[in-house]
C-alpha cells in the first residue's frame, strides 16, 4: 500500500472515531457534512452557544479546536467548531471529544451576544 493510501485509510479511521465520539459526548451538537476525505470536521453547536467561550474552555482543558468566525467572515455567525483529526490517534480523539463535551457543559450558561434565551 502506498503512503497516500495508508494516510487516507488512517484519516478515515480517525474521522470515524471523531464522529462516534461526538455522538457519545456531544449529543447537542450536529455534524451536517460527513466528509469522505480530509482531516477536519465542522461541529455545529446549538444556536445560543458562544463558540468562542467553548474554545476558551476547551483550551483550558488541553483541547485545541477553532471557532468558525475566521472562516465565515461575511456570513451571519452561527456557532461551529472546526475539529482536526490529523495529529491525534483514535484514543486521543475520544478523550479530546469527551473533554470538549465537558467544555460545552461548563459554558452552557454563556450566551453569545445577541442570542435569545
Amino acid at each position: 500500500m502506498c503512503i497516500r493510501d495508508r494516510l487516507s485509510t488512517e484519516l478515515a479511521v480517525r474521522r470515524r472515531a471523531a464522529l462516534d465520539a461526538i455522538a457519545r459526548h456531544l449529543p447537542e451538537a450536529v455534524v451536517r457534512h460527513r466528509p469522505t476525505g480530509g482531516f477536519s470536521l465542522w461541529v455545529e453547536l446549538p444556536a445560543a452557544y458562544d463558540d468562542a467561550a467553548v474554545v476558551r474552555e476547551a483550551e483550558r482543558l488541553g483541547v485545541h479546536v477553532v471557532d468558525s468566525r475566521p472562516w465565515f467572515t461575511s456570513e451571519p455567525h452561527a456557532p461551529h467548531l472546526r475539529m482536526s483529526v490529523a495529529a491525534a490517534n483514535a484514543a486521543a480523539i475520544e478523550e479530546g471529544v469527551r473533554l470538549l463535551g465537558e467544555a460545552l457543559r461548563t459554558t452552557r450558561g454563556e450566551r453569545r451576544a445577541g442570542s435569545r434565551r
